[in-house]
């Protein structure tokens, strides 16, 4: 769910009221939407692929210590834990 969370306020303007929607309906112990998004493809089979210039920007500017380890308390309890920074910090 945090993956598909993050893929979907990537673009705010198209999904994210289907992502609330989502929520609202888990909320009430509902699937429809999240099962009928699956079911259409969402996810597809194909290889993680990234925009080179932005990635080594991202790598080159690193993360410190300190400001890791208070990634990684936040992350623990963040409603979508690392996803929305994906795949930063990991590739420090």
């Amino acid at each position: 769910m945090r993956v598909l969370a993050g893929m979907l306020i990537a673009d705010p303007g198209q999904y994210l009221a289907m992502l609330i929607q989502i929520y609202r309906e888990l909320n009430r112990g509902e699937t429809v939407t999240l099962s009928n998004l699956l079911q259409r493809g969402f996810f597809k089979d194909e290889a993680l692929g990234f925009h080179l210039m932005p990635l080594a920007v991202d790598v080159a500017s690193g993360v410190t210590q300190a400001r890791l380890k208070t990634i990684d308390q936040q992350a623990s309890t963040a409603l979508l834990g690392y996803m929305l920074n994906f795949p930063m910090p990991f590739l420090d």
